[in-house]
């Protein structure tokens, strides 16, 4: 087989585009994550408005304030661990009939590939990444703002909004 040079501009179009179309998901990707952060922020606050006379009575009951601050973080590790294992579990599931349906509907084989395995040519860092990221970034966003509005008093905390 022979090789002309039609065949290899074709080839060399082909790769460019798939670069360019991993760039593209790799942006999508940071801009998923960075909504996803932003949701789990604002949760966590939530969570605590929602809470917030729960935490003015822990706190006339004696506990400190850094307790009724873990109490809320724990909370929040706790939905972001969950819902990174949901949403995991969901990718590897729904993967293989996705990409069966899309190879129907577009004559493309394997359109999606999730990669878990590896990335940027790091085993595990994808998971592992967004995992770390989230959980960081929920956790101290949780800690600040419930730190700032303990800082309310007892009075405050217990009157409706």
């Amino acid at each position: 087989m022979k090789i002309t040079n039609d065949s290899l501009s074709i080839k060399e179009a082909l790769t460019s585009l798939t670069t360019a179309a991993t760039i593209g998901l790799d942006v999508f990707l940071f801009i998923s994550l960075v909504g996803s952060i932003l949701i789990l922020c604002v949760f966590s606050y939530s969570a605590y408005s929602d809470d917030k006379k729960e935490s003015a009575i822990l706190t006339c009951l004696g506990a400190k304030n850094s307790e009724v601050v873990g109490i809320f973080t724990t909370e929040t590790l706790i939905v972001t661990i969950l819902s990174f294992i949901f949403s995991t579990i969901l990718s590897f599931v729904l993967q293989p009939p996705l990409n069966k349906f899309l190879g129907m509907l577009l004559d493309l084989e394997d359109l999606i590939k999730i990669p878990f395995s590896e990335y940027l040519g790091v085993k595990g860092l994808l998971p592992v990444g967004i995992f770390v990221i989230i959980n960081f970034v929920a956790l101290s966003f949780s800690y600040i703002s419930i730190s700032i509005n303990k800082k309310l008093s007892v009075k405050k905390e217990l009157s409706d909004l």
